[in-house]
């Protein structure tokens, strides 16, 4: 198999909890995608299920159990570092704003097996 066969691939494009939360795991490799000093614990909405957030990649964020303390009784700062969305922003326009960097999720992803 070429590279270009592997990019030929389909996306997932159906995503579930269980797929999902297999993605986010392997993104993070197991670490706290905020902190990056303990092992990820949670799966964080960054939409909340109560406001349409879904499971897919973009939505969620793998956290230790601390930093998604931190989230949950700090909105608006999380919000202020895109951990947290509201309905007008966009999961895939929005940045998530790390001390070094911004990063910015996605949904792209190959199924198992097939990402390179």
């Amino acid at each position: 198999m070429t590279t270009d066969d592997i990019w030929a691939e389909p996306y997932i494009s159906e995503w579930n909890e269980d797929l999902t939360r297999e993605h986010v795991k392997g993104r993070s490799m197991g670490w706290c995608e905020w902190c990056g000093k303990q092992h990820g614990t949670d799966m964080h909405h960054r939409r909340n299920r109560s406001q349409g957030g879904q499971w897919h990649p973009a939505n969620i964020v793998h956290l230790c159990r601390d930093c998604h303390q931190w989230v949950t009784t700090n909105p608006a700062d999380a919000e202020a570092v895109g951990l947290t969305l509201t309905h007008g922003q966009d999961l895939y326009d929005t940045p998530i704003a790390l001390p070094m960097h911004d990063i910015y999720l996605h949904d792209n992803y190959l199924p198992k097996g097939r990402n390179a």
